[in-house]
Parts: C-alpha cells; sequence; structure tokens
C-alpha cells in the first residue's frame, strides 16, 4: 500500500482503469486517437486517476484544466485553460490556415466576429497542429463545470481524432446534473469508464493507513464508516483524517463533507477562515493579492493564514490559491451563509471590475439578487464583458450580461448602446427579442437625435428581414432616409438605399428606385456606390430594362474586380444580387470564378454563411452553363453541410438540386427531398422562392404531374406579373407553361401567345441562352420546316455561347426532327449532341438522344459512367482542391473533413480515373 501524503493520489483497485488509459496512450501515440470519458460520483477517485495517467506519458506533451464554476460562462474558457501554455510555447507559425481562426481567443485584449462554428473549426486545426509537434495528451477534469462552448468543441474533436496522436482523457461528476454537452460529449467517446467504489478490505487498509488507527478501533469504526461513504475514496480519505484528528468517536463521525470541512475551518483562526472563503469565492484563476483583500486581512496576517491553511490540508501546498481538491472548494463556499455569500460575490466583482471583466460579470450575476446595484462601475463593466464574450463566440453569456445591465439606472444614451447590442445577439440567435430591443434602441435614437445612427437602422433593418418582415425593413431603411441629408453624409445615405434595397427587391417593392440611383452611382469608385450598382444591374437584368452587354457592364463595375468581395464579403445579399446579374448575362465563366473567390474568401475569414452563398451562387451558375456534375458538388456541399446557415440560400439550393434530378433522371429522389424538407406545398412570396417554384414544376412536369406544375407556374406568373420580373432569362414561366399544356393535350392560341411573348422578349434582352430555349420550346410545339428554322436558329445562337446543355439540347431536337436532313446528317446531329449531353452530366438528354437514335435505325450505347461522372460531389470537391497544389490538410480544413477522410476520397478518385497520384489530376479533372 502506498502512503498518501498531503498531494499524492490515492489509487486503490484501479488496475482495470489504468490498463485501458495506457492502452489509449500507446494507440494515439501509433496516430490513432481516441477520447475517453471518466464519469463517477464526486471523490470516487477521478482526479487521482488522471494525475497517474499524467505521470505515467514521457512521450506527450501533456495539458490539463480542471473545471471551474466561476469561468462555466466564460466562453471556450476551459479550452483556453487547457491548450493556453502549449500555444504560447509553440512557434506562431505553426498555427497556419484555419488553425489561426480561433489564435485571437488565447491573446488578451483581441477579439474575434467568428461564430461558434468557425472557432470549432480553428480549434480543431489548433489541436492538430500541437499534434504534429509531439503527441498530445489532453486532460479535463471536472467537465461537469467547463463552459458549453469548450464541450461542444470537445464532442467536435473526438469525432476527428483519427489519424492523429491525441489522446482526450475527460473526467466529470455523475452525480451532479449534466449539462447537455457533456452528455453529447460522453456519447462520443470511443470508452467510457465509471470507476466503482472501493471494496471493504480496499476500505479497511486506506482508512489504517491515513488514520492510524489499531485494529480494534478499526473494527468498531469500519461498518458505519463503509455505510456512509458507500466506498468512495475522498470520502474514506476526508473521514480516517477526521478521525485520526479527533480520535476514534462515531459519534464526531461528520454527516456530510461539507460539515466536516465547516468543522476543519473551525480550528483555524479568523485571518485564515476568511482567506479560504475568499479564494473560494474568487476561483481558482485568482491571484493571491485579490484573495487578501477580498479576505480584509493584512499581508502578514494572509501569510500566516495560508501556511495554516496548508497545514489543515484545506489548500494546496504547491499553488496555495487552490484548494487540495475540488470539493473542499465547493464545500468551503457552502459553509458561508447567503447573504454573506451575495455581498463577497459583489465586493469580487468590484474587485475584478476594472482588469478582468468577464470575471466580475459571473459576480455579478451570483450576485443578481441584490440588482439593481446603482454603482457606477456595474454598467460599464457588464457591457465590456459582454463585447469580450461576443468576440470568444460566447453570445449568451453576452446577453446574460447585458440583460443584467439592462435593469440598472440607464440614460439614453446608454440604453441605445444596450439594446443595440442585446438585439444583434438575439438576431444572430434567431430570437424575436430582436426586434423588441432593437425596435427601442431604434425609437430611443430618433428621440434623442431625429436621426438614429445608421449602425442601429441597418441591425434593425437586417432583424426584420431574417424574420421576414421585409416590407417593415425597408421602410425603416426609408424613413431614416428622409433624415439624411444627402449632400453632407453621402455615404450613410447610399448604405441606407442598399439596406432598404436588400429587402425591396425579395419583396418586390419600390422597383422603381434601382433605376433612379442609376446616374447617381454608376462612377462605382466607392464601397457604397458598388453596393448599390449590383441591385441596379439585378434589376435591370430581372426586369429586362437593358440589354444583356449593358447589365453585364453594370455587374462588372459594382464587382470591381475584387473590391465588392474584400468590401462587403460573399455573406452580404449584395454579393448574391451581383453574381446572379452577371449569371443572367451569359457570362458564366466569370461568375464561375467570382463564385469561386467568395468562397475562398469565406472560408479564409471562417464565415459559413459566405461559403454557402456562393456555393449557391455558383450552383444556379453551374445550372445555366450546363455543368451538372459541378452543379451537384455545389448543391450537396449547400444541402449536406450548410444546411442551416440560411433559411433563403437553402431554399435556392433546394431548386438547384432538383435541376440536377431532373437531368441526372433523380425525379423520385427529388420529390421525396422536397416532401422531406416540407417544401411540397405553399411557399413563401419572396423573389428568391420563385426559383424553386420553377424548379418544381419542371420536376412536377417530368413526373406527369400537369396539375401541379401549372399551379406553380401560374403562381410564378402573377409574382413575376407584380414586380415586373419578367425576363425569361431568369424566369421562363411563359415556354414551360406552353410545353406542360401541350403535354397535357391543352394548347391553345394563349400558349403560342405566351411563347411569341417570351421569344421577343428575349431577343430584346439578347442573352443567348434565353433566347436559345424560347426558341426550343417554339420548336418542339411546332412541325416541319418552321420547327427546324427555329432549332436551327437556336444551334447557330448557341453554338459560340457558353450555355452548353441548351446548346446539345438544340442539336439533339435538330438530329431528331426528320426534316431536318437525310439520316446519316440526323445521325451525326443526334451522337454530336449526346456526346456534349453526357459531358455536361444530363442523362435525360442522353436519353432522349438514344431514342431519336433508335428511330433512324442506329443501335447506339449508352456512354460509360467513367471518370469525373463516376466521381461523388464529395470526392469531386476534394479532387478539384487537390489538383490546386494545396496538402490534405488545407483541403481537409476548407471542407471541414478530417485528414483521414480526405486520403479515402483521394484513394477512391485515383483508381476511378485511372490515376496513380495526385501529378495527374489536374489533367484528368479537365472537361
Amino acid at each position: 500500500m502506498r502512503s498518501a501524503g498531503v498531494g499524492s493520489p490515492v489509487l486503490m483497485e484501479r488496475d482495470d482503469e489504468l490498463r485501458i488509459l495506457t492502452d489509449v496512450l500507446a494507440r494515439a501515440a501509433d496516430g490513432d486517437g481516441e477520447a475517453v470519458v471518466v464519469r463517477g460520483p464526486a471523490g470516487i477517485g477521478k482526479t487521482s486517476l488522471l494525475e497517474a495517467l499524467a505521470q505515467r506519458n514521457e512521450q506527450f506533451r501533456t495539458c490539463r484544466y480542471r473545471g471551474r464554476a466561476s469561468e462555466a460562462g466564460q466562453p471556450f474558457a476551459a479550452m483556453v485553460g487547457l491548450l493556453d501554455q502549449a500555444v504560447f510555447d509553440t512557434d506562431p507559425a505553426v498555427f497556419r490556415g484555419a488553425s489561426a481562426l480561433s489564435l485571437p481567443l488565447f491573446f488578451e485584449g483581441e477579439r474575434t466576429d467568428l461564430h461558434e462554428f468557425q472557432l470549432l473549426h480553428g480549434l480543431h486545426w489548433l489541436t492538430i497542429s500541437l499534434s504534429e509537434q509531439r503527441p498530445l495528451l489532453l486532460i479535463v477534469d471536472d467537465a461537469q463545470l467547463a463552459d458549453p462552448q469548450s464541450l461542444r468543441f470537445l464532442r467536435y474533436l473526438a469525432d476527428r481524432l483519427a489519424g492523429h496522436p491525441i489522446a482526450v482523457v475527460v473526467a466529470a461528476r455523475s452525480a451532479t446534473p449534466a449539462p447537455p454537452e457533456l452528455d453529447e460529449l460522453t456519447g462520443a467517446a470511443h470508452r467510457r469508464l465509471e470507476p466503482q467504489p472501493l471494496s471493504p478490505d480496499a476500505t479497511r487498509d486506506l482508512l489504517a493507513t491515513l488514520s492510524g488507527l489499531d485494529d480494534h478501533a478499526l473494527d468498531a469504526v469500519l461498518p458505519a464508516l463503509t455505510e456512509r461513504t458507500g466506498g468512495n475514496p475522498f470520502y474514506v480519505c476526508e473521514f480516517a483524517r477526521h478521525l485520526a484528528a479527533r480520535g476514534a468517536r462515531l459519534d464526531e463521525v461528520p454527516a456530510t463533507i461539507v460539515e466536516s470541512t465547516d468543522r476543519r475551518l473551525a480550528t483555524v483562526g479568523r485571518a485564515a477562515r476568511s482567506i479560504a472563503v475568499a479564494a473560494a469565492t474568487l476561483g481558482e484563476s485568482a491571484v493571491l493579492g485579490d484573495i487578501v483583500e477580498l479576505a480584509r486581512v493584512s499581508t502578514a496576517e494572509a501569510t500566516s493564514a495560508i501556511d495554516e491553511l496548508i497545514g489543515s490540508e484545506l489548500l494546496d501546498p504547491t499553488d496555495p490559491r487552490h484548494f487540495r481538491h475540488p470539493l473542499l472548494r465547493d464545500a468551503v463556499a457552502g459553509t458561508v451563509p447567503p447573504g454573506h455569500r451575495l455581498d463577497l460575490a459583489l465586493r469580487a466583482a468590484q474587485l475584478n471590475s476594472a482588469r478582468h471583466p468577464v470575471r466580475s460579470a459571473e459576480h455579478l450575476l451570483q450576485a443578481a439578487q441584490l440588482a439593481p446595484f446603482d454603482r457606477p462601475w456595474v454598467v460599464p463593466t457588464l457591457t465590456a464583458a459582454a463585447t469580450v464574450t461576443c468576440g470568444q463566440g460566447g453570445s449568451t453569456r453576452a446577453v446574460a450580461y447585458l440583460e443584467l445591465a439592462l435593469g440598472e439606472s440607464l440614460d439614453t444614451s446608454a440604453e441605445i448602446t444596450i439594446r443595440h447590442q442585446l438585439g444583434r445577439l438575439y438576431d444572430e440567435a434567431k430570437d424575436p427579442k430582436a426586434l423588441d430591443h432593437l425596435h427601442r434602441a431604434w425609437e430611443l435614437s430618433r428621440d434623442l437625435t431625429d436621426a438614429p445612427a445608421i449602425e442601429i437602422v441597418e441591425a434593425y433593418a437586417t432583424a426584420l428581414f431574417h424574420a421576414a418582415l421585409l416590407e417593415q425593413a425597408g421602410e425603416v431603411c426609408r424613413a431614416a432616409l428622409a433624415t439624411v441629408d444627402q449632400t453632407c453624409d453621402y455615404t450613410s445615405w447610399l448604405r441606407l438605399e442598399a439596406a432598404a434595397l436588400n429587402a425591396e427587391a425579395i419583396s418586390r417593392r419600390n422597383r422603381g428606385r434601382p433605376a433612379e440611383l442609376r446616374p447617381v452611382v454608376c462612377g462605382a469608385t466607392t464601397p457604397a456606390q458598388r453596393a448599390v450598382l449590383a441591385h441596379v444591374a439585378w434589376d435591370a437584368a430581372v426586369r429586362a430594362a437593358a440589354g444583356h452587354r449593358e447589365v453585364a457592364d453594370l455587374a462588372r463595375r459594382a464587382i470591381g474586380g475584387t473590391a465588392l468581395i474584400s468590401e462587403v464579403g460573399s455573406a452580404s445579399p449584395v454579393f448574391i444580387y451581383a453574381g446572379s446579374a452577371l449569371a443572367w448575362t451569359g457570362e458564366y465563366q466569370e461568375v464561375d470564378e467570382f463564385a469561386t473567390a467568395g468562397i475562398t474568401a469565406a472560408v479564409g475569414s471562417g464565415s459559413l454563411v459566405g461559403v454557402a452563398y456562393a456555393t449557391a451562387l455558383r450552383a444556379g451558375n453551374s445550372v445555366y452553363r450546363g455543368a451538372i456534375d459541378q452543379a451537384e458538388t455545389d448543391a450537396h456541399r449547400v444541402l449536406d453541410e450548410l444546411a442551416n446557415v440560411d433559411p433563403m440560400c437553402f431554399a435556392m439550393t433546394v431548386g438547384w438540386q432538383i435541376e440536377v434530378a431532373v437531368e441526372r433522371e433523380h425525379c423520385a429522389g427529388a420529390m421525396s427531398m422536397l416532401e422531406h424538407y416540407g417544401l411540397n406545398g405553399e411557399l413563401p412570396d419572396i423573389g428568391t422562392i420563385d426559383t424553386l417554384l420553377l424548379s418544381r414544376a419542371r420536376l412536377f412536369a417530368a413526373l406527369g404531374n400537369h396539375e401541379r406544375a401549372l399551379a406553380d407556374l401560374a403562381e410564378v406568373s402573377e409574382r413575376g406579373h407584380r414586380s415586373a420580373y419578367l425576363n425569361p432569362v431568369a424566369s421562363p414561366w411563359r415556354s414551360m407553361t406552353a410545353t406542360v399544356r401541350s403535354l397535357q393535350g391543352t394548347f391553345d392560341t394563349r400558349c403560342r401567345d405566351l411563347l411569341e411573348a417570351e421569344l421577343t422578349e428575349a431577343r430584346r434582352y439578347g442573352a443567348p441562352r434565353a433566347v436559345g430555349q424560347a426558341l426550343l420550346a417554339r420548336a418542339q410545339l411546332r412541325s416541319g420546316a418552321a420547327a427546324v428554322a427555329d432549332l436551327r436558329e437556336a444551334v447557330e445562337i448557341l453554338r459560340p455561347s457558353q450555355a452548353a446543355l441548351v446548346f446539345a439540347e438544340s442539336l439533339v431536337e435538330l438530329g431528331a426532327a426528320p426534316e431536318s436532313g437525310d439520316v446519316a446528317e440526323r445521325r451525326d446531329l443526334l451522337r454530336t449532341g449526346m456526346d456534349a449531353a453526357h459531358r455536361c452530366g444530363s442523362w435525360r438528354l442522353v436519353s432522349r438522344a438514344m431514342s431519336a437514335l433508335r428511330a433512324t435505325g442506329a443501335r447506339p450505347r449508352r456512354p460509360q459512367v467513367t471518370g469525373l461522372q463516376a466521381l461523388t460531389p464529395q470526392e469531386r470537391r476534394v479532387a478539384q482542391l487537390a489538383a490546386t497544389d494545396i496538402g490534405n490538410r488545407e483541403i481537409a480544413e476548407q471542407l471541414f473533413l478530417t485528414r483521414r477522410t480526405v486520403e479515402l476520397h483521394l484513394t477512391h478518385t485515383y483508381r476511378k480515373l485511372g490515376i496513380s497520384g495526385r501529378a495527374e489530376l489536374r489533367p484528368a479533372l479537365a472537361p
């Protein structure tokens, strides 16, 4: 039996647990990391087990953290405490790429405006970076007290340990209500340990070692002691020490550890007790000077008191800020009467207010029963803490601080500031309280200055936008615009115009405004001008108010090379408006480059909204150009990985995925998808939903449900006429209606009029794809020479364009027309069209070409799905990035995968493409 002196772990009957933990370390050292969760009641020996583990490895860099109630509300406090020393000891150059996203967490005074998921992503790669220097052992004790963000990160990390030399060992109490994040982490752990109570023999041995009792006394005490402790090692140790100090009298055995601790405190002096209570109040992150000040003792008294507490085995002799066991800290805190506890919390808050606003705010929350505090330092401390916490991804805690501040006596300016902050935080959390706070801030600012600050107007309008209160969002901006002197504050005026147009474009209101602003912003020399010009270009395109070349020029000036992305980012609706306008001119290659640059910028900044917007833009652009493989890859990324980022972006992408499914002849799967997402019924009257309505109509037509298809097309028509969004390049509802009615057998003169109107409008706008589609639709509903003439014209117009799929369809339909030439000529057209359709990835059009070839007497074979078409969307994404010569780590960072998953995807890709390695990827991926 090993002696259990002060500070040494008592380990009895833990051989099985140590064997498992040793095996975990060995596997991690070989690059196969695992996460272990040790759960058990307080005092069962979890901490001693972790200490023994930390002492048994030399190969690993060991990082340790113990949860603290005082830090439970500080976002990522556990991860900072766990990794800070390792980060500081490592060359900053090691933290490249995504790992750099989380670095601001480790440097006091620095902020990050990233959302939690981006910080999880950054911390994951920071941990990987550390493990690449030396195998890493992460030990977290008392995890039930860790902040939720850190627990979510450990859960995130547990799923991504494969292939990395990292061992994660987390210990947590099981007797206390566990936060849901801890339960999720426990469920994700590779192994779960539950140390059992000591056997009666082990309890006797431990009691004998620590108490010094003789056999007679042991026999007298042991039955009651075993019953009271239940074999809990810590309780046994505490009772044994108590018995050693007090003698073997059973009536003096304390009923609880708190009573035991209180009795122990009663044996020390007043100053020692005050120091113990102050240390328990401030937590282990406090400095000794603060503990002494809160205890209200002199320095000389404090020195003697600390020695006294160490001698009583309450404080840790190696660091007297800490208790020997966290249970002792809790027990000391439990001895403090409630009223005195509130007073201590308030004094601790004031003590920390200037240097550590977050710690101060946590103490104020503990003293909230005393609110309002009516002290001048409280509100600045709470607002400063909210700012710091938001910068570290802790918006939930920041809300608690600001709500507490709102209960104080505030002047109008302070209330505006607090409500503005609260409103933005609630809006990020999709909480309807955002509207109440921002509306109040907006009203107060109007009363205060008659011209609310532009930041408040933008925040309020954004919250209204997110709540789909689009009309109100526009009105708020317009009301603010009425107070702005355009000549004195030109930039604010344009910013408000852009904010108003963001909502009005989707709600189909104030549609004449973009054209009115065109002369003012056509120079596109400032960010505000470019933002408004993006709306001018989009509006001109969707309403066919200018020709396609003119629209392309407007869109290019709004984009300004790289200017728009650097100014507003791809997370702004302005990015989508500019990119969509350019796509509707047929400049698909430029749009592809613009969207790809937006994805790259969003990945670099960690903006999931930006990744979603730019990826959805590229998916739609790929549908237009006929790059179905790319459209499928991008649509899957949004729907599979970014589904919860933005509901409007998600709905649009569902439309693009439907287009892919129709071309892939997977219509039943697309229908199931609509039903799964609840998008099979009535859809809101919002401009961007029209894309989904059109795609859904196409799906219904392909499935033979003509009535549903016509209902959706009628809805698109009605919405389009209300807003004048009638350009067939964006909404070919007229030709689609005529085609469906023809399939239904109800084609009439009205359908013919619709076709002629669409063709006239398409010719006036001039984009090749729109003209080609209209000609193709009319040809399919005509016969003889007239149909052939339309098809030949479509082929000639589309040949030099970038609309590859519509061009392929024109070739196929021309070859299918008996009047287009002799059999040899027609077969040549059909085979050329079928090859083009295959390259586009349209199995629908391939099937149509094969059917037409058979009608000519040919025996065509369906092109084999090999090469690029054989790749899954995820394999294609990985391969495209690998072809740019970036490493597997960087690919994993960008796609939120593990490095091992990237390696597997590349292995499958090499086999499917018939290549031997990475060097051959670029030519193999070339279209």
